[in-house]
């Protein structure tokens, strides 16, 4: 029974005490956070609905002369608290709420710890899998590369009251990082870098106008083409230059040129309902679109090119519509490189 009180007791106490200390204000005015962030896996890019999902590490520390104590006293370095329970009902300091503005569902947070240093500084550890929603630039689809952005604000607090800002040793960090971590990469896509910023605070969206401090997590990843090329674009050029034996073809022979040309547009029609379920409703050509439009056009010439043959052969002008043959031999291979060197040049260069 004793036991049982005991225990009733301290929980009491527990929560009672972490109540008493829930109201406690930020520990300075400002209180400088300094953060710094550690992308550990990269899970999955969806750019169907535009989101990325990724795990990574927060830190973030600060100072409070309230939970300074004497390290001879107490005989600890810094005390420790981890774990939900910890976290939640022992520890009595003040902590930042950090909020991902552009966060899709509930934060997912695996692991947390806080580490309380003999003079007042703080650490708080956050091991989290973020699903961030944000725009993709997908003009230069497959050549792309990506600037992923996530946007933390220090949630309920004022840029007088709190402050986040980036850890001053975060760029050296990250160089290291990324060199000696090539396994955070995902298939289809090369980690190049990412960065913590300090963007100009931004008006408070859930109260009156008071501004407010904010970071931009941005997380630079370059596409690796080689996928598309093989399966979309290469396969899609020898389809396009297979139709140039349509112009050594019979001149009389009009059903089986407009079959084989009705065949390759057919195929191009088929790539790019491969390619659009892929991506999502935008309202800009990308390259492939860019890619697909050019094989079809071409694809469409030699059909007026044969009706146009076949009108010569009937008229009895042989002579011109063989020569308007070689004419296309020559010229169908040029313009359609040209056009895609042009498209290149236009939308990746």
């Amino acid at each position: 029974m004793m036991k049982i009180y005991s225990f009733i007791v301290l929980t009491l106490s527990i929560m009672i005490s972490s109540l008493s200390y829930a109201g406690n204000p930020p520990p300075a005015s400002p209180t400088i956070i300094d953060v710094t962030a550690f992308i550990t896996d990269i899970q999955n890019l969806d750019e169907l609905n535009e989101q990325v999902q990724v795990d990574a590490i927060l830190q973030y520390e600060w100072e409070d002369s309230r939970l300074a104590y004497d390290e001879q006293k107490v005989g600890k370095k810094y005390q420790l608290y981890q774990g939900d329970f910890q976290y939640d009902e022992v520890y009595e300091g003040w902590r930042p709420q950090v909020s991902i503005i552009n966060e899709v569902g509930s934060p997912q947070i695996k692991e947390r710890q806080v580490r309380v240093y003999p003079d007042g500084h703080v650490i708080l550890k956050e091991h989290r899998t973020l699903t961030l929603e944000t725009p993709m630039a997908l003009q230069k689809f497959p050549f792309d590369k990506q600037d992923l952005k996530g946007f933390l604000i220090p949630f309920g607090f004022e840029n007088s009251e709190v402050q986040l800002r980036v850890n001053p040793k975060y760029q050296i960090l990250v160089k290291d990082y990324i060199r000696n971590n090539p396994q955070v990469d995902i298939s289809e896509w090369r980690l190049k870098d990412y960065k913590l910023n300090v963007s100009d605070p931004i008006k408070q969206y859930y109260g009156h106008s008071d501004k407010i401090s904010m970071l931009t997590l941005t997380i630079s990843l370059d596409r690796k083409p080689m996928n598309i090329i093989w399966k979309v674009l290469l396969p899609l050029t020898l389809l396009v230059l297979a139709m140039w034996s349509i112009f050594w073809m019979n001149k009389e022979a009009l059903s089986d040129r407009l079959n084989i040309s009705f065949i390759g547009i057919l195929s191009v029609i088929a790539y790019q309902f491969l390619v659009e379920g892929d991506m999502p409703r935008i309202d800009y050509f990308t390259f492939v679109d860019g890619f697909l439009l050019i094989s079809f056009a071409i694809l469409f010439s030699t059909i007026v090119e044969s009706l146009g043959v076949y009108w010569l052969v009937k008229l009895n002008k042989d002579k011109a519509a063989r020569n308007l043959d070689i004419f296309f031999r020559i010229i169908f291979p040029i313009i359609y490189v040209l056009l895609i060197l042009l498209l290149y040049l236009i939308l990746v260069a």
